[in-house]
């Protein structure tokens, strides 16, 4: 025989057959609807759940059909429509953004507190499908919402909020589209809200999300984790953790005073960033005032020592010129921490040897006599192979420095050679031409009765 007309309709609900549904609706009541079968659920909540098989069609001759308090009507777990519509299993969202859409209509945002037997609202479910599947339904039920804020707070049965269930790692839309309310959501007691997890994030892009999400005059030292530690001062310590000039820039933009905050140990941002942009470098130092650039830390750290030669070069106008005759926490300025790294490409050498030139002219003779022990500037520099930085030297530092010798008795004119010799032995072309033109600048200055001084082995630089 033919099956009644509430089995069928409930089987059509579940093949996704809108036309039969359209054919059977008028010989069925709204109760019989929405009573619930075997399976804990109503032909509504079947509709809802394989909307993925039937589309946008049969939800809307049931929306059309149904008065609103249908749709408040719940499974046996305590599911309302909005919960099924929310756990969406296509492989297309586009179906269940317009069905929550239209789902949305008919309620209020009360309603987006119902929660089912595992203490989940919609929020909760849209949620866990991740932000591919579940960003658009959360931000259609966060547009509903509007300055509503009860729901974000809602804890399931496992303590967490809705955002707990978001990655910024992996899903930098939640924080960018969301919000910002919803991303101060407490999501439980273990877990940090979705801002601070997103500023913690390794990768830029949350940064940024988080960051450009923040509204003008919101108070960023509220920031804090668990613990009470500074928000802003661990995100920027992260360099290369996410933290690039565009997330600086931003820092500076959002939170100027934040950048002068310092941890229990006395060390500011500016003391632990190891930056290279230049241009963030420069509105960090217009933020701060160029004094602060002077100070050490209790660990007698200089902000600059971590820094790039670019940025060194960038700052070096903004800053008193005193700041390049400052010692480092290693005892040396920041020329001569910077002048042992030779990089290997040899333009790359060249550039920063332009650099470190352009800083040496900034120093005091005194600073510039600092050298390693067993040494002399001359000595140190030219072990280097820096050209330009060696003619600065030769025309600032006193004569006597060409004298010096290491332990060895090698004078800078014996460094100088030995340079050209490493050079020509490697077979580095480019590399032998700047040794011999650093050979060159020394034997120009050197006085000839010393150029034939010999080592202690008894040979001289010629």
């Amino acid at each position: 025989g033919v099956a009644p007309p509430l089995r069928r309709i409930r089987e059509a609900c579940f093949e996704g057959d809108g036309q039969l549904v359209r054919e059977l609706l008028p010989s069925v009541t709204d109760e019989q609807l929405l009573a619930l079968g075997r399976n804990g659920q109503s032909a509504v909540h079947i509709a809802c759940s394989r909307q993925h098989m039937g589309g946008t069609a049969i939800l809307e001759l049931l929306l059309a059909h149904l008065p609103r308090a249908a749709w408040r009507h719940r499974t046996r777990d305590g599911s309302a429509p909005l919960h099924l519509v929310c756990a969406y299993e296509g492989s297309s969202v586009h179906p269940a953004l317009e069905n929550c859409i239209a789902v949305l209509r008919m309620l209020s945002p009360e309603d987006l507190l119902i929660t089912n037997s595992a203490k989940q609202t919609p929020l909760h479910v849209a949620a866990s499908a991740g932000w591919r599947m579940g960003g658009p339904l959360l931000l259609a039920l966060a547009a509903f919402l509007g300055d509503e804020t009860d729901a974000w707070e809602m804890l399931d049965e496992h303590g967490s909020s809705p955002t707990a269930y978001l990655d910024p790692s992996r899903d930098p839309g939640c924080v960018a589209q969301l919000p910002f309310h919803a991303l101060l959501a407490e999501p439980n007691e273990r877990k940090l809200c979705l801002l601070l997890r997103a500023l913690q994030s390794c990768m830029e892009k949350a940064k940024l999300a988080a960051l450009r999400s923040i509204p003008p005059g919101f108070n960023v030292e509220s920031l804090t984790d668990a613990r009470g530690s500074n928000i802003v001062t661990s995100t920027l310590a992260s360099y290369g953790l996410g933290v690039t000039p565009q997330v600086v820039r931003e820092m500076v933009r959002i939170a100027p005073r934040q950048m002068l905050f310092e941890e229990t140990n006395g060390v500011a941002p500016l003391h632990m960033l190891g930056i290279a942009d230049e241009e963030a470098i420069c509105a960090y130092a217009a933020a701060l005032g160029a004094d602060y650039f002077l100070t050490h830390s209790p660990a007698g750290v200089l902000p600059a020592e971590q820094w790039s030669l670019r940025a060194l070069v960038a700052i070096s106008h903004w800053v008193p010129r005193r700041m390049f005759d400052l010692v480092t926490s290693s005892g040396r300025t920041l020329l001569h921490e910077h002048a042992e790294d030779v990089p290997s490409n040899p333009a790359m050498r060249a550039a920063d040897d332009a650099k470190l030139a352009h800083i040496a002219t900034l120093m005091s003779p005194a600073s510039l006599a600092r050298a390693p022990v067993g040494s002399t500037p001359l000595l140190f520099f030219a072990a280097q192979g820096w050209c330009r930085l060696l003619e600065v030297l030769l025309d600032r530092l006193p004569e006597e420095d060409l004298c010096s010798c290491l332990p060895s008795g090698d004078t800078v004119l014996h460094t100088g050679a030995v340079r050209v010799l490493e050079a020509e032995e490697r077979g580095e072309g480019r590399a032998l031409e700047a040794a011999l033109q650093s050979l060159g600048l020394l034997l120009a200055s050197t006085p000839t009765n010393l150029r034939l001084q010999p080592n202690l082995r008894g040979d001289s630089a010629a």
